[in-house]
């Protein structure tokens, strides 16, 4: 029990590191969450602008979950966005072993919490 404690530390440990290392990804992350609640439907823009900025910010999150667990025994099991929040949870996985995290982006950083 006490070694799975401290596995699960290390690897918020190596999380939390290996996201601060990418500043520029959870700055554009953020700029999407915070365009997506600024849109507004005004039916002078692309029918689909919502969704296309939605498209944008799965691509950045993909993009910095590969750059993060790069060299880490964990693989990226799920994500799932939630811009009103600034928000995306998501899972990794090793074997049976299963952690889960919300990462919230901030205009100044960020915050990661373990689930």
């Amino acid at each position: 029990m006490e070694d799975k404690i401290i596995e699960e530390n290390k690897l918020f440990e190596q999380l939390e590191e290996s996201i601060s290392n990418e500043e520029r990804l959870i700055l554009r992350l953020q700029c999407f969450c915070e365009e997506i609640l600024n849109f507004e439907d005004d039916c002078t823009e692309v029918e689909d602008r919502e969704a296309s900025i939605m498209a944008n910010a799965t691509k950045i999150a993909n993009k910095l979950f590969n750059n993060v667990l790069e060299n880490n025994e964990y693989n990226l099991k799920s994500f799932d966005i939630y811009p009103v929040y600034s928000k995306v949870e998501f899972s990794v996985s090793k074997d049976d072993d299963e952690q889960k995290f919300n990462l919230i982006v901030e205009n100044d950083g960020f915050e990661l919490e373990q689930v």
